[in-house]
């Protein structure tokens, strides 16, 4: 301010300048703001354009919740279908023999081969006796 009261101008004269310049200045402003508003608004979306972005959102939302749901359906489905399987396949198992059931039956076939081949060397040892008293009877009538 020291060096405006050099140049000669004082408190007085800068008001004066002031209300000189003010309708330049308001209408500057105005046009300004007026500018700036009208820029913003442009910039932003429209209660017109927001509504039609929610109700496309809105449908796309439903769609996905179809889908899903659906996609729900078909894994219980999936799982009721495995559940009815599984529960058939146990029972099949449950008439199945168990480990202990073969080692039992490897065991009682074990000793019916002992028995088996014992009962063949007696058959063998009569065949031949029979064999033996057919000759001498077949032999003695001559």
């Amino acid at each position: 301010m020291h060096h405006l009261r050099k140049a000669g101008r004082g408190k007085g004269q800068g008001v004066e300048v002031l209300r000189e310049w003010w309708p330049v200045i308001a209408f500057a402003a105005t046009l300004l703001l007026g500018a700036g508003g009208w820029a913003i608004r442009m910039g932003l979306a429209s209660k017109a354009d927001l509504a039609a972005e929610a109700t496309t959102r809105n449908e796309q939302v439903g769609g996905l919740e179809r889908r899903i749901a659906a996609d729900i359906k078909a894994l219980r489905d999936g799982q009721h279908d495995l559940s009815s399987r599984t529960l058939r396949i146990e029972t099949e198992i449950e008439h199945l023999p168990s480990a202990d059931d073969f080692a039992e039956l490897k065991a009682a076939l074990g000793s019916l081969t002992g028995a088996v081949d014992a009962s063949h060397r007696e058959l063998s040892g009569l065949s031949r006796a029979v064999n033996r008293i057919e000759d001498h009877l077949l032999n003695r009538g001559q």
